[in-house]
Protein backbone atom coordinates (compact mmCIF):
# COMPACT_ATOMS: atom_id res chain seq x y z
CA UNK A 1 0.00 0.00 0.00
CA UNK A 2 2.74 2.45 -0.99
CA UNK A 3 0.21 5.09 -2.02
CA UNK A 4 -2.59 7.28 -0.71
CA UNK A 5 -5.91 6.18 -2.11
CA UNK A 6 -9.55 5.71 -1.25
CA UNK A 7 -11.33 2.55 -2.35
CA UNK A 8 -15.00 1.69 -2.55
CA UNK A 9 -15.44 -2.06 -2.74
CA UNK A 10 -18.74 -3.87 -3.20
CA UNK A 11 -18.24 -7.58 -2.65
CA UNK A 12 -21.53 -9.43 -3.09
CA UNK A 13 -22.43 -12.99 -2.19
CA UNK A 14 -19.08 -13.81 -0.63
CA UNK A 15 -20.22 -14.44 2.95
CA UNK A 16 -21.89 -17.81 3.55
CA UNK A 17 -25.30 -17.40 5.14
CA UNK A 18 -24.35 -20.19 7.53
CA UNK A 19 -21.97 -17.79 9.27
CA UNK A 20 -24.98 -15.68 10.29
CA UNK A 21 -27.14 -18.55 11.53
CA UNK A 22 -26.28 -17.94 15.20
CA UNK A 23 -27.86 -14.43 14.95
CA UNK A 24 -24.52 -12.83 15.83
CA UNK A 25 -21.50 -12.23 13.64
CA UNK A 26 -18.20 -10.34 13.85
CA UNK A 27 -16.77 -8.51 10.87
CA UNK A 28 -13.00 -8.01 10.89
CA UNK A 29 -10.77 -5.98 8.58
CA UNK A 30 -7.08 -6.85 8.52
CA UNK A 31 -4.16 -4.82 7.24
CA UNK A 32 -2.06 -7.41 5.41
CA UNK A 33 0.58 -5.02 4.10
CA UNK A 34 4.16 -6.27 4.37
CA UNK A 35 5.24 -2.78 5.49
CA UNK A 36 4.53 -2.25 9.18
CA UNK A 37 4.26 1.54 8.79
CA UNK A 38 1.41 1.31 6.27
CA UNK A 39 -1.98 2.32 7.59
CA UNK A 40 -5.52 1.86 6.41
CA UNK A 41 -8.78 3.19 7.76
CA UNK A 42 -12.24 1.76 7.15
CA UNK A 43 -14.68 4.62 6.79
CA UNK A 44 -17.89 2.61 6.55
CA UNK A 45 -19.04 -0.93 5.94
CA UNK A 46 -22.48 -2.31 5.33
CA UNK A 47 -23.77 -5.87 5.22
CA UNK A 48 -27.01 -6.72 3.44
CA UNK A 49 -28.43 -10.12 4.32
CA UNK A 50 -31.74 -12.02 4.31
CA UNK A 51 -33.45 -12.28 7.68
CA UNK A 52 -36.53 -13.89 9.12
CA UNK A 53 -39.71 -11.86 9.41
CA UNK A 54 -39.33 -11.70 13.18
CA UNK A 55 -39.18 -8.10 14.35
CA UNK A 56 -38.13 -8.87 17.95
CA UNK A 57 -40.87 -6.92 19.74
CA UNK A 58 -40.15 -3.60 18.00
CA UNK A 59 -42.96 -1.12 17.40
CA UNK A 60 -41.15 0.60 14.48
CA UNK A 61 -39.14 -1.45 12.03
CA UNK A 62 -37.35 -0.49 8.80
CA UNK A 63 -36.49 -3.08 6.17
CA UNK A 64 -36.03 -3.54 2.43
CA UNK A 65 -37.35 -5.97 -0.16
CA UNK A 66 -36.11 -6.63 -3.70
CA UNK A 67 -38.19 -5.88 -6.78
CA UNK A 68 -40.91 -8.42 -7.49
CA UNK A 69 -43.32 -8.74 -10.45
CA UNK A 70 -45.74 -10.51 -8.13
CA UNK A 71 -47.42 -9.40 -4.92
CA UNK A 72 -46.14 -10.58 -1.54
CA UNK A 73 -48.01 -11.99 1.44
CA UNK A 74 -45.92 -11.09 4.49
CA UNK A 75 -46.59 -12.72 7.85
CA UNK A 76 -44.51 -10.96 10.49
CA UNK A 77 -43.91 -12.39 13.97
CA UNK A 78 -43.08 -10.57 17.19
CA UNK A 79 -44.11 -7.08 16.11
CA UNK A 80 -45.44 -4.93 18.94
CA UNK A 81 -48.69 -3.71 17.38
CA UNK A 82 -50.43 -3.20 20.71
CA UNK A 83 -53.66 -4.72 19.42
CA UNK A 84 -54.09 -1.96 16.83
CA UNK A 85 -53.64 -2.58 13.11
CA UNK A 86 -50.19 -1.19 12.22
CA UNK A 87 -49.37 0.66 9.01
CA UNK A 88 -46.68 -0.17 6.47
CA UNK A 89 -45.18 2.73 4.53
CA UNK A 90 -43.58 1.94 1.19
CA UNK A 91 -41.17 4.87 0.98
CA UNK A 92 -40.08 3.98 -2.54
CA UNK A 93 -43.48 3.75 -4.20
CA UNK A 94 -45.37 6.12 -1.90
CA UNK A 95 -47.86 3.56 -0.60
CA UNK A 96 -49.57 3.38 2.79
CA UNK A 97 -50.86 -0.10 3.60
CA UNK A 98 -52.85 -1.08 6.68
CA UNK A 99 -51.82 -4.47 8.06
CA UNK A 100 -54.09 -7.14 9.54
CA UNK A 101 -53.58 -8.27 13.14
CA UNK A 102 -53.55 -12.08 13.28
CA UNK A 103 -52.59 -12.35 16.96
CA UNK A 104 -51.08 -10.10 19.67
CA UNK A 105 -47.63 -10.72 18.17
CA UNK A 106 -48.34 -11.49 14.51
CA UNK A 107 -49.46 -9.28 11.64
CA UNK A 108 -50.09 -9.83 7.93
CA UNK A 109 -49.40 -7.45 5.06
CA UNK A 110 -50.33 -7.93 1.41
CA UNK A 111 -47.86 -6.09 -0.79
CA UNK A 112 -48.61 -5.21 -4.42
CA UNK A 113 -45.93 -5.88 -7.08
CA UNK A 114 -43.01 -3.47 -7.43
CA UNK A 115 -40.68 -3.05 -10.40
CA UNK A 116 -37.93 -1.67 -8.15
CA UNK A 117 -36.38 -2.57 -4.82
CA UNK A 118 -38.20 -0.78 -2.04
CA UNK A 119 -37.63 0.62 1.42
CA UNK A 120 -40.37 -0.15 3.92
CA UNK A 121 -41.26 0.98 7.42
CA UNK A 122 -43.78 -0.83 9.64
CA UNK A 123 -45.16 1.42 12.37
CA UNK A 124 -47.41 0.70 15.33
CA UNK A 125 -50.49 2.92 15.47
CA UNK A 126 -50.82 2.87 19.27
CA UNK A 127 -51.74 6.34 20.50
CA UNK A 128 -48.62 6.63 22.66
CA UNK A 129 -46.45 5.84 19.62
CA UNK A 130 -47.87 8.61 17.45
CA UNK A 131 -46.13 11.95 17.73
CA UNK A 132 -48.42 14.96 17.63
CA UNK A 133 -47.41 18.22 15.99
CA UNK A 134 -48.20 20.99 18.44
CA UNK A 135 -47.53 23.84 16.04
CA UNK A 136 -45.59 25.24 13.13
CA UNK A 137 -42.91 27.91 13.00
CA UNK A 138 -42.62 30.25 10.04
CA UNK A 139 -39.33 30.26 8.18
CA UNK A 140 -38.62 33.17 5.84
CA UNK A 141 -35.67 32.08 3.72
CA UNK A 142 -33.32 34.48 1.99
CA UNK A 143 -33.67 34.42 -1.78
CA UNK A 144 -30.04 33.82 -2.70
CA UNK A 145 -30.97 34.04 -6.38
CA UNK A 146 -31.30 37.82 -6.09
CA UNK A 147 -28.21 39.83 -6.93
CA UNK A 148 -28.67 41.90 -3.75
CA UNK A 149 -28.19 38.74 -1.64
CA UNK A 150 -25.08 37.53 -3.44
CA UNK A 151 -21.42 38.11 -2.62
CA UNK A 152 -17.92 37.11 -3.66
CA UNK A 153 -16.74 37.06 -0.05
CA UNK A 154 -19.01 34.87 2.08
CA UNK A 155 -18.98 35.34 5.85
CA UNK A 156 -20.76 32.57 7.73
CA UNK A 157 -21.37 33.20 11.42
CA UNK A 158 -23.83 32.88 14.30
CA UNK A 159 -26.00 35.46 16.06
CA UNK A 160 -24.32 34.57 19.37
CA UNK A 161 -21.23 36.41 18.12
CA UNK A 162 -22.97 39.59 17.00
CA UNK A 163 -22.29 41.48 20.27
CA UNK A 164 -18.96 41.91 22.02
CA UNK A 165 -18.47 43.10 25.62
CA UNK A 166 -19.46 46.64 24.54
CA UNK A 167 -22.46 45.55 22.49
CA UNK A 168 -20.72 46.09 19.14
CA UNK A 169 -21.26 43.64 16.28
CA UNK A 170 -17.68 42.74 15.38
CA UNK A 171 -18.80 40.29 12.68
CA UNK A 172 -20.43 43.23 10.90
CA UNK A 173 -17.24 45.22 11.49
CA UNK A 174 -15.25 42.49 9.76
CA UNK A 175 -17.69 42.54 6.83
CA UNK A 176 -17.32 46.33 6.56
CA UNK A 177 -13.54 46.02 6.61
CA UNK A 178 -13.49 43.42 3.83
CA UNK A 179 -15.80 45.67 1.80
CA UNK A 180 -13.41 48.61 2.16
CA UNK A 181 -10.42 49.43 -0.03
CA UNK A 182 -8.05 48.51 2.79
CA UNK A 183 -9.75 45.13 3.19
CA UNK A 184 -9.76 44.19 -0.49
CA UNK A 185 -12.86 45.90 -1.95
CA UNK A 186 -14.82 42.68 -1.81
CA UNK A 187 -18.57 42.37 -2.06
CA UNK A 188 -18.73 40.83 1.40
CA UNK A 189 -21.95 39.65 3.02
CA UNK A 190 -22.85 37.92 6.28
CA UNK A 191 -24.91 34.74 6.19
CA UNK A 192 -26.35 33.31 9.40
CA UNK A 193 -25.25 29.68 9.83
CA UNK A 194 -28.49 28.50 11.44
CA UNK A 195 -30.59 30.05 8.67
CA UNK A 196 -28.38 28.62 5.92
CA UNK A 197 -28.53 25.15 7.47
CA UNK A 198 -32.30 25.40 7.85
CA UNK A 199 -32.67 26.42 4.21
CA UNK A 200 -30.09 24.20 2.51
CA UNK A 201 -29.86 21.36 5.05
CA UNK A 202 -33.53 20.25 5.11
CA UNK A 203 -34.14 21.77 8.54
CA UNK A 204 -31.84 19.28 10.30
CA UNK A 205 -30.17 20.96 13.27
CA UNK A 206 -26.41 21.52 12.92
CA UNK A 207 -26.36 19.74 9.56
CA UNK A 208 -23.04 20.78 8.01
CA UNK A 209 -24.19 19.38 4.68
CA UNK A 210 -26.48 22.41 4.48
CA UNK A 211 -23.40 24.62 4.36
CA UNK A 212 -21.95 22.42 1.63
CA UNK A 213 -25.16 22.74 -0.39
CA UNK A 214 -25.14 26.51 0.06
CA UNK A 215 -21.54 26.84 -1.14
CA UNK A 216 -22.27 24.73 -4.21
CA UNK A 217 -25.38 26.81 -4.92
CA UNK A 218 -23.36 30.01 -4.65
CA UNK A 219 -20.60 28.62 -6.86
CA UNK A 220 -23.07 27.59 -9.56
CA UNK A 221 -25.72 30.33 -9.36
CA UNK A 222 -24.15 33.57 -8.15
CA UNK A 223 -23.51 36.10 -10.91
CA UNK A 224 -19.95 36.44 -9.59
CA UNK A 225 -18.55 33.22 -8.23
CA UNK A 226 -17.49 33.56 -4.58
CA UNK A 227 -13.76 33.62 -3.96
CA UNK A 228 -13.70 33.09 -0.21
CA UNK A 229 -15.72 31.58 2.61
CA UNK A 230 -14.73 32.82 6.05
CA UNK A 231 -16.39 31.00 8.93
CA UNK A 232 -16.59 32.95 12.19
CA UNK A 233 -17.54 30.62 15.03
CA UNK A 234 -16.24 27.53 16.75
CA UNK A 235 -17.51 24.11 15.71
CA UNK A 236 -17.25 20.56 17.03
CA UNK A 237 -17.61 17.18 15.36
CA UNK A 238 -21.16 15.86 15.18
CA UNK A 239 -20.39 12.84 17.38
CA UNK A 240 -19.04 15.10 20.13
CA UNK A 241 -22.01 17.44 19.76
CA UNK A 242 -24.51 14.60 20.10
CA UNK A 243 -22.66 13.14 23.08
CA UNK A 244 -22.60 16.52 24.83
CA UNK A 245 -26.26 17.49 24.34
CA UNK A 246 -26.78 17.63 28.12
CA UNK A 247 -23.94 20.14 28.52
CA UNK A 248 -25.41 23.68 28.74
CA UNK A 249 -22.31 25.06 27.00
CA UNK A 250 -22.42 22.76 23.97
CA UNK A 251 -24.32 25.26 21.80
CA UNK A 252 -21.69 27.91 22.50
CA UNK A 253 -19.02 25.42 21.42
CA UNK A 254 -20.80 24.52 18.18
CA UNK A 255 -21.79 27.86 16.68
CA UNK A 256 -20.99 26.81 13.11
CA UNK A 257 -20.74 23.02 12.68
CA UNK A 258 -17.82 21.25 11.06
CA UNK A 259 -18.02 18.58 8.38
CA UNK A 260 -16.97 14.97 8.83
CA UNK A 261 -14.92 13.04 11.36
CA UNK A 262 -12.14 14.05 11.62
CA UNK A 263 -13.46 17.52 10.91
CA UNK A 264 -12.64 19.22 7.62
CA UNK A 265 -13.90 22.61 6.48
CA UNK A 266 -12.44 21.84 3.04
CA UNK A 267 -15.13 19.20 2.55
CA UNK A 268 -17.80 21.88 3.01
CA UNK A 269 -16.52 23.72 -0.07
CA UNK A 270 -15.97 20.74 -2.39
CA UNK A 271 -18.13 18.63 -4.66
CA UNK A 272 -19.48 15.30 -3.41
CA UNK A 273 -16.82 12.61 -3.40
CA UNK A 274 -14.02 15.14 -3.95
CA UNK A 275 -11.65 16.94 -1.60
CA UNK A 276 -10.54 19.76 -3.90
CA UNK A 277 -12.16 22.98 -2.61
CA UNK A 278 -14.23 25.09 -4.98
CA UNK A 279 -13.27 28.26 -3.10
CA UNK A 280 -10.82 29.21 -0.37
CA UNK A 281 -12.08 28.59 3.16
CA UNK A 282 -10.91 29.59 6.61
CA UNK A 283 -12.33 29.61 10.11
CA UNK A 284 -11.97 31.72 13.25
CA UNK A 285 -12.78 29.47 16.22
CA UNK A 286 -14.35 32.27 18.24
CA UNK A 287 -16.90 31.67 21.00
CA UNK A 288 -17.73 35.31 21.79
CA UNK A 289 -17.72 38.72 20.15
CA UNK A 290 -14.64 39.93 22.03
CA UNK A 291 -12.54 37.20 20.40
CA UNK A 292 -13.80 38.36 17.00
CA UNK A 293 -12.70 41.92 17.83
CA UNK A 294 -9.24 40.75 18.90
CA UNK A 295 -8.81 38.91 15.62
CA UNK A 296 -10.11 41.79 13.53
CA UNK A 297 -7.74 44.24 15.21
CA UNK A 298 -4.79 41.98 14.40
CA UNK A 299 -5.89 41.51 10.78
CA UNK A 300 -6.25 45.27 10.23
CA UNK A 301 -2.86 45.97 11.82
CA UNK A 302 -1.14 43.21 9.86
CA UNK A 303 -2.60 44.13 6.47
CA UNK A 304 -1.97 47.84 7.04
CA UNK A 305 1.68 47.15 7.83
CA UNK A 306 1.99 44.92 4.78
CA UNK A 307 0.56 47.66 2.55
CA UNK A 308 3.03 50.17 3.97
CA UNK A 309 5.99 47.79 3.69
CA UNK A 310 5.12 45.41 0.81
CA UNK A 311 8.69 44.11 0.49
CA UNK A 312 9.22 43.37 4.18
CA UNK A 313 9.65 39.63 4.91
CA UNK A 314 6.62 38.30 6.71
CA UNK A 315 8.61 36.94 9.66
CA UNK A 316 10.09 40.40 10.20
CA UNK A 317 6.61 41.86 9.89
CA UNK A 318 5.34 39.63 12.68
CA UNK A 319 8.25 40.66 14.94
CA UNK A 320 7.56 44.31 14.29
CA UNK A 321 3.90 43.89 15.19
Amino acid sequence: MHYFKSVTDSSANNIPISQLSSQTASIEFRNTSAVSADRMVVGMYELTYPRQFNFSGESIFEFELPASPEGKNLVIDQFNAGGVAPVLYDLTNGWRITAAVLSPTQVRIVLPPSSVARKLVLISMQSDRIRSVSGFTTRNFVNCGLAANQADYLILSNTHLYRDANGVNQVAAYQQYRSSAAGGNFNAKIFDADEIIDQFGWGIKKNAFGIKNFVRFAHQRFARQPKYLFIIGKGVELSAYRAGQANPQIEQMNLVPVYGNPASDNLMVSEDGKVTPLISVGRLNAVNGSEVKAYLDKVIAYEKMYQVNPCMPQDALWKKM
